[in-house]
């Protein structure tokens, strides 16, 4: 699938690597160079490179070459990477998600891929390989989720990438966004991107925001 010159606001290239990003956004990154650079998330393996992101935000991602323009928001090359409650949005790519190579392997659980810029929301080539584990949304179709707990080809009704609480910026979900507990239930993941608890409702909010729900009293 190609050599890979990586321009990217976070790389993990290499070999027995165990990579983890956790309640963090990378938003607003722009690569000047023109030719296979990515300005996002780079995750390749040339052995085994394990890669994690959870309750996290990726937006707003652009390319400014003048050749291929090929931004994406991650790209995974021959790895085993796996996104739970992330939200990648806005970004002006080649692709939301891109996996290549027959070791390529993205899972994905609880989590926004949708209404990106330009580009589609994933794209799998060279044999690599998009996987559903439940309780995902995207808003073009593009990323073939199977599951049946999985939301396809709708808008997720996302705010703006604004401080929303916490120590980072968060695309908040509206009151009426279909990812509100829709996701499905997974261990170990008792917070939002924010340090809000999950689950503030039946089940947890789809992607790294958690709505707070206001109980109103009863009527008189």
């Amino acid at each position: 699938s190609g050599p890979i010159n990586s321009q990217a606001a976070l790389s993990a290239i290499g070999d027995n690597l165990n990579v983890v990003i956790e309640n963090s956004t990378i938003s607003n990154s722009k690569s000047y160079v023109s030719y296979y650079n990515y300005s996002s998330i780079v995750i390749a393996s040339y052995g085994t490179v394990n890669a994690n992101i959870i309750n996290s935000t990726i937006s707003g991602m652009k390319n400014s070459g003048s050749l291929n323009n090929e931004s994406i928001g991650i790209y995974n090359h021959n790895a085993n990477l796996t996104l739970t409650h992330v939200t990648l949005t806005n970004n002006e790519n080649f692709a939301g998600i891109y996996t290549a190579g027959s070791s390529g392997f993205t899972y994905l659980q609880n989590s926004i891929i949708a209404k990106q810029a330009k580009g589609p929301d994933c794209l799998a080539e060279w044999n690599g390989t998009i996987i559903s584990l439940g309780g995902n949304l995207d808003s073009d179709g593009s990323c073939f989720f199977s599951e049946s707990v999985d939301l396809i080809n709708v808008d997720p009704l996302l705010g703006p990438l604004q401080a929303n609480g916490g120590l980072t910026e968060t695309h908040h979900i509206s009151y009426n966004s279909p990812a509100i507990d829709a996701g499905i239930q997974l261990q170990g993941i008792t917070t939002d991107q924010r340090g809000v608890a999950r689950p503030n409702g039946s089940n947890a909010d789809i992607g790294a925001y958690e709505l707070i729900k206001i109980q109103l009293p009863p009527a008189p």
